[in-house]
């Protein structure tokens, strides 16, 4: 490894790696322990959702999550899209994506080996919001890395893993879409800062594009990804990173966001 000293490039010494390898060991056992709290603080509620041999929910859109996820493992792969049981006798849609739903249908079929009976797939269910919640913890450290370095990069993924708007949404037993939806339009920052950081990213913005699409089938927000795209940018901006505004292979802000969003639009369709 090389590091640059006064426009030259000097070899690092043994005690320069060993300093670096100490560090980055160090910044994994943080990430670590960061990842722990976060995990410790969502099944705090254990004893309230596992209850003998019964599984409890959070609130009451989790309830109806379970609902049409049992259906779709019952009748896989079909995702439920209209509810004859509300609005009564009408019947009405439902506005939420399929993508949530038929995650954990799929989980509950390969859990049971087959069809799950509802109690098997709510045993699924609860754990789906804390995986995406780890997730979500990974994908800011490393978009905050990017920008601001490793110090800033944890502190990020300590607020997110704490911070309790966020928390609450991802709790054991609160089986809902917003867990999914924050992971995957904070996996599209992260994709979006790679491939400006690196000379040839243009694979990361069009993992990036995937992302947001996958977003899409997940969450209902759709808004949110302008405000994504547009705190990418102060992202960028806060960082300086003025080599990444037009480097040798032709890259800029504009042509890897203009990449990311037209894969986005053909994965989306």
């Amino acid at each position: 490894m090389e590091v640059m000293r006064d426009e030259e490039t000097v070899p690092l010494g043994l005690a320069e790696k060993s300093h670096l390898k100490m560090g980055k060991l160090h910044s994994i056992g943080a990430l670590f322990a960061i990842l722990a709290l976060g995990l410790a603080v969502r099944v705090s509620n254990f004893r309230g959702v596992f209850v003998g041999s019964e599984t409890f929910l959070l609130d009451t859109d989790p309830y109806y999550h379970l609902r049409r996820a049992w259906l779709t493992a019952t009748h896989y792969p079909h995702v439920p899209s209209f509810d004859y049981y509300v609005n009564f006798p009408e019947g009405a849609p439902i506005l939420w994506p399929p993508g949530f739903d038929f995650l954990i249908a799929t989980l509950a079929r390969l859990y049971s080996q087959g069809a799950p009976t509802l109690d098997q797939t709510a045993q699924v269910a609860v754990w789906v919001p804390i995986v995406f919640a780890l997730l979500t913890v990974l994908t800011v450290f490393f978009a905050a890395r990017e920008a601001f370095g490793k110090r800033a990069g944890l502190v990020a993924a300590l607020f997110v893993s704490l911070v309790e708007l966020f928390r609450r949404y991802s709790d054991l037993g609160y089986v809902d879409h917003h867990c999914a939806e924050i992971f995957f339009y904070s996996l599209v920052l992260c994709l979006l800062l790679q491939s400006l950081r690196v000379p040839k990213g243009a694979p990361f913005a069009v993992a990036g594009g995937a992302s947001l699409a996958a977003g899409h089938l997940f969450g209902t927000s759709g808004i949110l990804p302008g405000v994504l795209l547009t705190a990418a940018a102060l992202f960028v901006a806060a960082a300086g990173w003025r080599e990444v505004q037009r480097q040798d292979d032709g890259t800029s802000i504009l042509s890897r966001t203009t990449l990311l969003i037209g894969s986005a639009s053909i994965f989306y369709l």
